[in-house]
């Protein structure tokens, strides 16, 4: 008799498992319908969406696509079983990739919260059709042009903390490391023409010695030292590429460097204006106090030393006046027999002592090891005579600027004004023949 009634019976494994389905998707239906109703989003799904957003609106703005396209390419990528949906372990290696940090937790809430109709309560699945709607509920169709750094505390808020937070304001070192640079890069522009990119790219590959198009802590220092001129130690460039290594490789690229370069460079054009004496010493009193900005050297003054740069002074004036050149041509040329190999550097007294003579003046033995020790600025006793050309020349205007050139009264002494007659038209300026 129990056989004749489990024959009759008309459901099957098939259509119990259908029924149980059928059920499990109106629950849901349900839940959906009153989640639109209420529209009651927990704090957590809240900051689950903020955070995609700003994630989603920088590829869109980057790389393009719509916000289904990334979402979707998004769950295509990082779903493990390949079944369309994610778990939370997915979820959560997606969120930790875009630099966000939730927690297992969480994750595992914003799953519930978007569970599929294939979902289990083992393992549940995230469905992207009701996040999607959520994702673009209150935004713009059209993207809307603003910049992504333009986010409002409210949005702050509103979303996870992401590694990228800790790169909104610049610590002190970066900010005196890009004063510095971007001094150096206008001065490199002024003299050698070319752009902040150009300038920036040519520093980097001339030291990117293992070809990775990025610098890593002893390349950035010597690139700093070598090419820019600036200050740098090996503490100070681990922590500029620190700051830069935004993939935490070890080694920073060029591109975030150059973006905070062209902050304040007005999209890398040089601004040509004439500047006041006092602006430039207000400039140049502002630099010195960056520590990147090497320190200039200055000889302590003296009574020999001053005797001895009014005497070089007095007699390259009067070489300059019979047979022309210029001051910095002879200082040159009077070091060079003592310095064969152009280093612009000479380490013995006797070598000052037999330029000074080229000079035309003797100068004691006394006097030359003074004089080498006031120049001696890398302490190894050698002299940079270079130090002389510029202690020589300081306060020297340029042959160019003279100012009377530039004003009538000069002409008129080039070019005396006679006195017309009223009864002729001709020009003060013609000749005539008699």
């Amino acid at each position: 008799m129990q056989y004749i009634q489990l024959s009759r019976s008309p459901f099957t494994p098939q259509h119990t498992q259908q029924v149980h389905h059928e059920d499990q998707t109106r629950e849901i239906f349900y839940d959906n319908l009153a989640k639109d109703k209420t529209h009651n989003v927990p704090l957590t799904v809240q900051k689950f969406l903020g955070s995609l957003k700003k994630s989603v609106k920088h590829t869109m703005r980057y790389k393009g696509g719509t916000p289904y396209s990334i979402v979707r390419n998004m769950f295509l990528y990082w779903d493990s079983e390949k079944c369309g949906t994610l778990n939370p372990n997915d979820l959560l290696k997606c969120m930790q990739a875009l630099g966000v940090q939730i927690t297992e937790d969480q994750t595992h809430e914003v799953v519930q919260f978007y569970k599929s109709p294939d979902s289990t309560p083992e393992i549940p699945r995230l469905n992207y059709g009701p996040l999607l709607q959520d994702l673009s509920r209150g935004e713009p169709n059209i993207i809307t042009i603003v910049k992504d750094e333009e986010e409002t505390e409210e949005e702050k808020a509103m979303r996870f903390v992401s590694d990228d937070d800790k790169y909104t304001v610049k610590p002190p070192l970066i900010r005196d490391f890009l004063e510095a640079t971007r001094s150096v890069i206008k001065k490199k522009m002024v003299m050698e023409g070319g752009t902040p990119y150009s300038h920036v790219r040519h520093c980097f590959l001339m030291f990117d010695w293992n070809y990775s198009n990025a610098l890593d802590p002893g390349e950035m220092e010597k690139a700093c030292r070598i090419n820019l001129g600036l200050h740098c130690t090996p503490t100070i460039a681990e922590a500029i590429v620190d700051y830069y290594d935004r993939k935490k490789v070890g080694e920073m690229e060029y591109n975030l460097l150059l973006k905070d370069i062209l902050e304040e460079m007005k999209g890398g054009l040089i601004e040509y204006k004439i500047e006041s004496k006092e602006a430039m010493l207000a400039e140049k009193k502002r630099l010195s106090k960056n520590p990147f900005i090497p320190v200039e050297f200055t000889a302590p003054p003296n009574k020999t030393l001053e005797v001895f740069k009014r005497k070089i002074k007095m007699k390259l004036q009067l070489k300059v006046k019979h047979a022309g050149g210029s001051i910095e041509n002879w200082v040159r040329e009077a070091f060079l027999q003592y310095d064969p190999k152009y280093t612009g550097i000479i380490s013995r007294w006797e070598d000052l002592r037999g330029a000074c003579r080229r000079f035309g003046f003797v100068m004691e033995p006394e006097e030359c090891q003074c004089i080498m020790q006031e120049y001696n600025e890398h302490g190894d006793g050698s002299m940079e005579y270079r130090r002389i050309i510029e202690d020589i020349l300081k306060g020297e205007a340029h042959f160019m600027s003279d100012p009377s050139a530039f004003k009538v009264g000069g002409l008129h002494r080039v070019f005396p004004r006679k006195k017309l007659n009223p009864f002729t038209t001709s020009s003060p300026f013609t000749t005539t023949k008699h």
